[in-house]
């Protein structure tokens, strides 16, 4: 008899112990997602920053250019 509850002692904890870990499963999942999501959100404001960098270049080497063109001395 002693031997029967062993076995169910021991199942039980290993059960309690399958239950214990899954909200800290679940929890760290949990973060994972969150970490996830604002690095894609950093990635988007990053690469929307970028386009605007590019764009803002652009239109300085149009300006300059266009400087260099009205100050170049004509042949």
């Amino acid at each position: 008899m002693s031997a029967l509850f062993k076995t169910n002692a021991t199942g039980s904890k290993a059960g309690a112990a399958e239950a214990a870990s899954e909200p800290a499963v679940a929890g760290i999942s949990i973060r994972l997602q969150e970490r996830v999501r604002d690095l894609e959100q950093t990635l988007r404001e990053e690469r929307r920053a970028l386009a605007e960098a590019e764009q803002r270049y652009e239109r300085l080497e149009g300006k300059y250019n266009a400087l260099l063109q009205r100050n170049s001395p004509t042949a």
